[in-house]
């Protein structure tokens, strides 16, 4: 785990991060922190989820304004302080990408893609825009109860193991996804009682405490999700009370001038 903190300032501390995770889990440990996630802003993405997650801090009372951002590739969180939230929302601007472009594909409409192919090699390109369907490594682990050196032993002695969907972070130690429903299917004929395997095997936890966890994991997924839903919706509200006013202020200036 990495943490810059620039200017010293007294803000909350984030979430410790772990080269086993990704920008989900770091998400679901945001929650009393004093920390937000931001995924979009007005009309633009912010972040290139869950490689990339963008969060704010503000305490207006005391004029402490903060920007973390995680970054997945080296397990990283940059955190900067600014004195008022024009700063702050200026700094923001930079891990923005126009909405209707593919933040994860670094295509903002102009080719500008600098940003996004240092962090993602795609294996399979068909799951772009379906990376809810996709688990790293290490939660495959955690899904069927296994450790992740087990899963790694899985990769390389058996060639029915799913194919990689997608590579993030260094090309020296990337972080890598497979799908989902791929990595269960071949999971139970490896945990199969009659399963014919060589070598150590690792503990497995009992089926309800593995249950209980997945659970635990999707009731905060719905929660965070929830959460976005309601301030896209106080958003939404907003713009179009704008919009209202900016539709009479037209109507106005055409009866003025009529």
């Amino acid at each position: 785990m990495t943490i810059s903190v620039s200017p010293s300032v007294l803000l909350p501390p984030v979430p410790d991060t772990s080269a086993d995770e990704c920008g989900d889990d770091w998400i679901d440990r945001l929650p009393g922190t004093g920390w937000t996630e931001i995924a979009l802003l007005s009309d633009v993405h912010v972040g290139l989820w869950p490689f990339e997650v963008v969060a704010l801090h503000t305490d207006a009372e005391r004029d402490r304004y903060g920007l973390a951002v995680y970054r997945m590739h080296d397990a990283s969180v940059e955190v900067r302080a600014f004195p008022d939230a024009r700063a702050r929302n200026t700094a923001l601007l930079a891990y923005a990408s126009p909405q209707g472009a593919d933040p994860l594909r670094g295509d903002d409409g102009q080719g500008s893609a600098d940003r996004t192919n240092a962090a993602v090699r795609w294996r399979r390109p068909q799951f772009r825009g379906r990376e809810g369907e996709l688990v790293h490594l290490a939660q495959a682990a955690r899904l069927v109860g296994v450790s992740r050196a087990a899963v790694s032993q899985w990769a390389k002695r058996h060639d029915a193991f799913p194919e990689l969907a997608l590579e993030a972070g260094s090309p020296a130690r990337p972080t890598k996804f497979v799908v989902r429903e791929e990595f269960l299917a071949f999971a139970r004929v490896q945990l199969a009682p009659d399963s014919r395997r060589t070598g150590p095997r690792s503990p497995n936890r009992p089926a309800a405490v593995v249950a209980a966890e997945q659970l635990a994991t999707l009731q905060r997924r719905i929660e965070r999700l929830a959460a976005r839903r309601q301030a896209l919706a106080v958003q939404l509200r907003a713009t179009d009370g704008l919009l209202r006013a900016a539709q009479r202020e037209l109507k106005d200036a055409a009866d003025q001038w009529a």
